[in-house]
Formats: structure tokens, C-alpha cells, sequence
């Protein structure tokens, strides 16, 4: 292999490298927008907000709040079996594959920066 040849290829795996690195970044900075909006939605509310969402008036108040920190949920419930969530059900899944991308992506990184090490230790 000539040094040229040599040196586009480890060019190109430290490029792969930080594309990698850029994508675990927009991951963990999605999933953490996620977390916040999902925090807001439900953690910052009160009782009456329930009985809104729940359609039964702001007088009437939950027997029971449950809130969870992960998966996000801030679940209000009723004596008569209503319940009323208030975090929306579409923000966990895409937590999770926010979560996911940072994971593959960080992993892809290293992989290419340790595919970079190994070409440059072989020139």
C-alpha cells in the first residue's frame, strides 16, 4: 500500500470517526429535549390539570397521583377507574431510540477510531 493510499484511508476512518462522534452528539441532545419536554408535561402540573385532561371538570380532584422519572409518566386516578396520563405517549418511544442512536453511534465511533489507530500502527 502507498503512503498515499496509506494516509486517505486513515483520513477517511477519522472522518467516519467524527461523523459517528456528530451523531451520538444529536442523539444525547434529542433525547434530552425529549426529557425535558416530557418533565414539563406532566412533573410541573397539578391535580386540576388531571381533571381537565381527564374531561371531568377542574373542581374534581385524583384519588391518586403516580409520577416516574423513567419511562416519564404522571398518571391521575380516579375512584371510578379513570385514569389520565399526562405525559403524551409518543414521547418515551422516541426517547428510547434518541437513547439508542447515542449508544450506535458512540460505539460506531469508536470503532472507527480504533479502525484509524490500527491502519496508522500498519503504514
Amino acid at each position: 500500500m502507498t503512503q498515499s493510499t496509506s494516509q486517505s484511508t486513515a483520513q477517511s476512518s477519522s472522518n467516519r470517526s467524527r461523523k459517528w462522534a456528530a451523531g451520538a452528539l444529536v442523539a444525547a441532545v434529542v433525547a434530552l429535549i425529549l426529557y425535558a419536554v416530557g418533565a414539563l408535561s406532566g412533573f410541573t402540573q397539578d391535580a386540576k390539570v388531571c381533571a381537565v385532561r381527564a374531561g371531568k371538570g377542574a373542581a374534581s380532584r385524583p384519588e391518586s397521583i403516580t409520577e416516574s422519572a423513567f419511562p416519564l409518566s404522571h398518571v391521575c386516578r380516579w375512584g371510578d377507574g379513570t385514569s389520565v396520563d399526562l405525559v403524551p405517549g409518543w414521547l418515551n418511544p422516541l426517547l428510547y431510540v434518541a437513547l439508542t442512536g447515542v449508544v450506535v453511534c458512540s460505539a460506531l465511533a469508536v470503532r472507527a477510531a480504533l479502525q484509524r489507530k490500527k491502519e496508522l500502527v500498519h503504514e
